[in-house]
């Protein structure tokens, strides 16, 4: 088993600017199946502000959906 991905984004050096990235993996365990193995995301950060969200299939739980915020304050 294991997991894969690929992230691609927009990385500025300055935190004031406008940053994004696109998130895409698929797990390989063997009891995961179709959409359950994707795993997706997605995070937007402006200003010192992140916000970030993730999807995770599942076979015995059901689709995990994530959804993170983080203020940076005082990194200049």
């Amino acid at each position: 088993t294991g997991v894969g991905g690929v992230e691609v984004g927009i990385l500025p050096v300055d935190p004031e600017r406008l940053s994004a990235v696109l998130r895409v993996g698929y797990n390989a365990d063997p009891d995961l199946h179709g959409l359950n193995a994707l795993q997706l995301g997605a995070g937007i950060s402006l200003s010192g502000i992140s916000v970030d969200y993730f999807y995770q299939g599942s076979s015995d739980l059901g689709a995990a959906h994530r959804i993170g915020v983080r203020w940076l304050q005082g990194r200049r």
